[in-house]
């Protein structure tokens, strides 16, 4: 499973890679700056193949969280998952963990926001000592989790 998973991954990425390059140029090309004019037949076939380049990306984007949590799944099971404490932010880590969804968010037309309780500040949290990756992938997780509820 551990090896499958690895060799996943690198075409995976090529498609994100192509799927970004696609989408980047079209975005481009679609722009009424543009110096080629295009009708509104184009445009409607532009934006058609934007939207599908972005499913695809979306799709793939998804396929590599999964290989990701198997990956981890095979070194948890081998005990090789290492934990590693140190002094970390909470909310420094889910406003970065946040951040790598906007995009997604955005695309998928769901409205975010964080709202952190009174409770949460009257802890006064701050640093704890945590692994910040093992914290992330939990956080990660949760949104994905929540983003696939409503595509």
């Amino acid at each position: 499973m551990d090896i499958t998973s690895h060799e996943l991954r690198n075409p995976m990425a090529v498609v994100l890679l192509e799927c970004e390059s696609i989408i980047n140029s079209l975005a481009n090309n679609g722009d009424v700056n543009s110096p080629l004019p295009i009708d509104a037949l184009q445009h409607d076939a532009l934006s058609s193949t934007l939207d599908a380049a972005k499913t695809i990306m979306h799709c793939v984007t998804h396929q590599r969280r999964i290989v990701d949590d198997i990956l981890t799944l095979s070194k948890l099971d081998s005990d090789l998952l290492p934990v590693a404490p140190t002094r970390s932010n909470v909310m420094e880590c889910v406003n970065n963990v946040i951040s790598m969804f906007i995009s997604e968010l955005k695309a998928a037309d769901i409205a975010f926001e964080l709202i952190v309780t009174e409770s949460f500040k009257e802890l006064e949290v701050g640093d704890v000592y945590v692994d910040p990756s093992r914290l992330a992938q939990v956080f990660i997780n949760l949104l994905t989790n929540a983003i696939s509820m409503f595509c």
